[in-house]
């Protein structure tokens, strides 16, 4: 029994250590946006911003933080990868200063 309470508050602090996690900016490769990603409740949520760095938009990808994961422009255009362990690649593209998944 005590083996459990002990399991059950270990994975309530790291679980609070993880709720809003967030990464440095990335550029895009049109230098017209940046991205970060943030970690809220275990999910991985992307942000977008402008080129001054205010918010445009953001969007809930469903992938969660307990995998392996990346987010990262690609090399052209204004399209974001977000690889994941666990489902694979996901992409979405910039249309009129928001952020709309390519593939589900």
């Amino acid at each position: 029994m005590k083996k459990i309470v002990v399991s059950i508050v270990l994975i309530f602090f790291y679980s609070c250590l993880h709720k809003n996690k967030q990464n440095s900016f990335i550029d895009s490769p049109s230098k017209k946006y940046y991205i970060a990603s943030k970690v809220n409740n275990a999910e991985v949520i992307i942000h977008l911003y402008d080129f001054k760095k205010n918010k445009i938009d953001f969007i809930k990808t469903g992938v969660g933080d307990f995998n392996k994961w990346e987010l990262r422009w690609t090399l052209t255009g204004d399209t974001i990868k977000l690889f994941n362990s666990d489902i694979g690649n996901k992409f979405y593209i910039v249309e009129n200063d928001k952020i709309v998944i390519i593939n589900n």
